[in-house]
């Protein structure tokens, strides 16, 4: 029969056996306390065989022997004392009777009849208020790394676009404090994913969560190692990504912590901009009225133009080296050269034999060659001593000419009275083609006549200056490019010259002013054109070959590639001579630059705070579904706690399956790692046991 009680005295137990209990103290002293009756696997409908009955020293009879009242007795070596414990009148499976007398005689203690129930994962639901108190610590660390969180948004706020000059704090920069908060929330935040990921095993392995298949006992040590770090996170992504959305989300949450560090070095950086220096004045030279200029002056800007290969910017007035301005007008000189050949007449030409004079455009002072090679002629050592002017052949020459390119270029009123044309100049020119100095063997080409005119016209400049460096656009227009009114773009006012509004030059209704050539001759006469650019030039071609060439001369020869270019140049060093001679006052300067200093300041990239944010807001919702999950259950706290572990038993199939493989941890998990577990409660504790 099997065992139904167990008593003690004195440390002493007294076991229920079939036939006889038979109760020894070494000291001979009574029984003074019975610990506990028990009654195993009774079937409610069948009451004990045996029940206990006092006696000295103790005992039990046969059902049916003891006294009639049904009753346990219990007695003592000095005095027989009655005492009686009713049985129950029900004996259902797993009951058992507690009863204690005092060691002094006292009365009986009552009865006390239970029914112990197995311990599992789900055996009560535990109040949200007593699962707080076992998470207070993890509970803390949330709140301390909201707060560090909510202190970088508020560093950031309060010093975004400021100069760094307002950061008064020396002992440590603002990225320093940036980047000790960023480190106190990431470590206070993973305090409560570590933690929740590691209490995650528990439910996983629950008899609820695994049901009747199991859980691999390996998820143990790999969900415990996704608590550990970011190495464990990898490896439970790649193997179980799916297994436990809960654990994934975790280990998910682990990895990206670690970039944490480096995006907090994003969030505030320290740049440069540029700030109006009220202090500061910017101006460049533009001319509102032309009224006066030296001759001199002006006949050396026709020579930097001829000879010089480029000409320079007039140079802005920038105190800071950062400068920007408004497009600004002013009156300048614009220039052209056309070849007009085909449009001379005939007359232009007149040959015999090989020689030929050729007269440019009517003027006072006509551009001529006398005696010039004929057009395609060519000239050998037999027929030059037949043509003894030959010794001295002019090929080139320069001179006035007269307002056809004007007229060519759209801008009749240039030939008129009321005109800013400063001068137009006609080049004559025959090419050599072939000069044999051995066999004295020369042959010339198509003759043809360029004119050239230059006139004063508006200009825009768009003008900036950056780190000391000045850029420079200018865009021209004048007659031929401004609306046809009057006179084209030019209103006649008495001796005044006015230039009507050009959009997109910014004029602002100002009236730009050229004083008429009638009031000053001698500013606007062609004398210094035809005086710098006057002259011939000669091949001599007998006994020894040589070009006499003026240097003008030999300057307008060398552009004949890019003649555009050549005008240009000398347009522009005109322009600046006019611009030098007749600057606005500073005073009276209205297209006055803005000067920029730079400034270091304090910059706040808000679209990086984005990371952290998320971090943070997973982190808080893996927390509220931890807490949700233990307080929905049972409470349990167990987290990564190993003394739990070490408590638990584990299923004695298991044991014989790891028998022998106890040298390594990977040879261990390799003989029971794929073992289906599930964790569940005895009247001993919690046992890990193999799901058949």
């Amino acid at each position: 029969m099997a065992n139904h009680g167990t008593a003690t005295s004195n440390g002493i137990p007294f076991e229920n056996h079939d036939q006889e209990l038979i109760s020894e103290d070494s000291r001979g002293s009574r029984i003074s306390r019975v610990s506990s009756i028990s009654f195993d696997s009774l079937e409610a409908s069948q009451p004990p065989d045996y029940c206990w009955h006092g006696v000295t020293g103790g005992g039990y009879a046969p059902r049916g022997t003891e006294d009639a009242s049904n009753t346990l007795l219990l007695g003592s070596s000095e005095a027989t004392r009655n005492s009686r414990l009713q049985a129950p009148p029900d004996y259902s499976q797993h009951q058992y009777f507690h009863a204690q007398l005092d060691n002094q005689n006292g009365p009986l203690a009552p009865l006390q009849v239970g029914t112990p129930t197995k311990p599992t994962l789900q055996s009560n639901r535990a109040s949200i208020w007593q699962v707080l108190s076992l998470w207070m610590f993890q509970l803390s660390a949330l709140i301390l790394s909201c707060a560090s969180f909510v202190s970088i948004v508020s560093v950031a706020a309060a010093f975004s676009g400021r100069p760094l000059s307002d950061w008064t704090f020396e002992i440590l920069s603002i990225n320093s404090i940036i980047a000790g908060l960023t480190t106190t929330m990431k470590g206070a935040l993973m305090v409560p994913i570590a933690d929740s990921i590691s209490q995650a095993k528990w439910s996983w392995f629950s008899s609820s969560a695994s049901g009747t298949t199991g859980r691999p006992l390996r998820h143990l040590d790999r969900i415990d190692q996704v608590s550990r770090g970011i190495w464990g996170s990898l490896i439970w992504l790649i193997r179980h990504p799916f297994a436990f959305y809960f654990v994934s989300v975790g280990a998910i949450l682990t990895i990206l912590m670690a970039g944490i560090d480096l995006v907090s070095q994003q969030i505030v950086q320290i740049d440069s901009r540029q700030i109006i220096n009220a202090t500061g004045t910017a101006s460049m030279p533009w001319v509102q009225n032309v009224s006066r200029m030296d001759q001199q002056t002006w006949l050396a800007a026709v020579y930097e133009g001829i000879f010089r290969t480029s000409i320079q910017d007039l140079p802005a007035i920038c105190p800071t080296g950062n400068c920007t301005w408004d497009t600004v007008p002013s009156i300048g000189v614009c220039g052209k050269c056309l070849d007009i050949t085909d449009k001379m007449p005939k007359s232009w030409m007149s040959c015999s034999g090989k020689l030929c004079n050729y007269t440019g455009t009517p003027f006072p002072g006509d551009t001529r060659l006398v005696n010039a090679p004929a057009p395609n002629s060519n000239f050998d050592n037999s027929n030059i001593t037949s043509y003894p002017k030959l010794l001295s052949v002019p090929v080139t020459t320069i001179g006035g000419g007269n307002n056809y390119i004007y007229d060519t270029l759209g801008m009749p009123q240039f030939s008129s009275g009321l005109s800013v044309a400063l001068g137009t100049f006609d080049v004559i020119n025959i090419p050599l083609t072939q000069n044999d100095i051995v066999y004295k063997n020369y042959s010339f080409g198509e003759p043809s006549i360029s004119q050239c005119g230059f006139w004063f016209c508006m200009q825009a400049f768009s003008v900036s200056v950056t780190s000391g460096i000045q850029k420079q656009e200018m865009r021209s227009a004048g007659a031929p490019e401004a609306p046809v009114e009057d006179d084209g773009g030019i209103i006649m006012a008495g001796s005044v010259m006015y230039f009507n509004q050009t959009p997109g030059f910014n004029m602002r209704g100002l009236n730009f002013t050229v004083q008429s050539p009638d009031s000053q001759p001698a500013i606007w006469d062609t004398v210094p054109f035809t005086t710098a650019l006057g002259g011939t030039s000669y091949v001599h071609l007998y006994d020894a070959f040589s070009l006499d060439e003026p240097p003008v001369l030999s300057a307008w020869t060398k552009t004949v590639d890019d003649r555009d270019s050549w005008v240009e140049r000398l347009a522009k060093s005109l322009s600046n001579v006019v611009r030098q001679e007749n600057q606005v006052p500073a005073q009276d300067d209205v297209y006055a630059g803005v000067a920029f200093s730079e400034q270091t300041y304090i910059l706040v990239t808000w679209p990086w705070i984005a990371f952290p944010a998320f971090l943070l807001l997973s982190g808080i919702l893996l927390f509220i579904v931890n807490f949700l999950m233990i307080s929905g259950v049972n409470g349990y706290t167990w987290v990564n706690g190993q003394v739990m572990l070490l408590l638990a038993d584990v299923d004695h199939t298991i044991k014989e399956q790891a028998r022998g493989s106890y040298r390594s941890d990977e040879e261990l998990t390799k003989a029971i790692g794929n073992m289906k577990i599930h964790l569940e409660g005895d009247q001993g504790g919690w046992n890990f046991k193999k799901v058949s």
